[in-house]
């Protein structure tokens, strides 16, 4: 199983996301969103690419805040995943992320735009980043999540280009 991660994508219209998160999407079997989308139709493109499991973040539009929760906890393969957006600073949603889900095998969340990867309080975590407003002079992010033979890996890629 392949799963696109991405959050804090902040484009106005499904013409602001980058191809290559378009192109990567077509060939997945889930996409995980961990919330800013900030609007409806990149959220609706996004599903028209593959199935979406999605959050709402702090800047999401009321249509997307009303229609998705704050948390969610999803079975992929065997794992259980959970997606958060956070909040306040990129400590604060670390930890806001990893007490959300106390089960959990994996937790997906973003907020911080920064990517990053690793256990805390004994909790395998996950921030995509963003694909386009990267924070801290990085560069644009998703995440790749492949599930085979009851392993999970976890992949960061950077953004090669980024419509702005």
């Amino acid at each position: 199983m392949k799963i696109l991660t991405l959050s804090d994508t902040h484009c106005q219209s499904s013409e602001d996301i980058p191809e290559e998160i378009l192109t990567e999407a077509a060939g997945c079997d889930l996409i995980i969103h961990a919330g800013d989308f900030t609007s409806w139709e990149v959220y609706s493109r996004l599903q028209q690419c593959s199935k979406l499991a999605a959050v709402y973040g702090n800047m999401d539009s009321p249509d997307l805040t009303s229609l998705l929760p704050a948390c969610r906890l999803l079975e992929a393969e065997g794992f259980s995943i959970g997606i958060t957006h956070g909040r306040g600073s990129s400590q604060a949603a670390l930890h806001y992320a990893a007490q959300a889900f106390p089960e959990a095998d994996l937790i997906i969340f973003g907020h911080s735009h920064i990517a990053w990867d690793g256990e805390y309080q004994g909790k395998r975590l996950f921030n995509p980043g963003s694909p386009t407003r990267p924070r801290s002079g990085g560069a644009g992010s998703y995440g790749w999540i492949e599930i085979a033979e009851g392993s999970l890996t976890i992949k960061l890629k950077e953004i090669t280009s980024i419509h702005r």
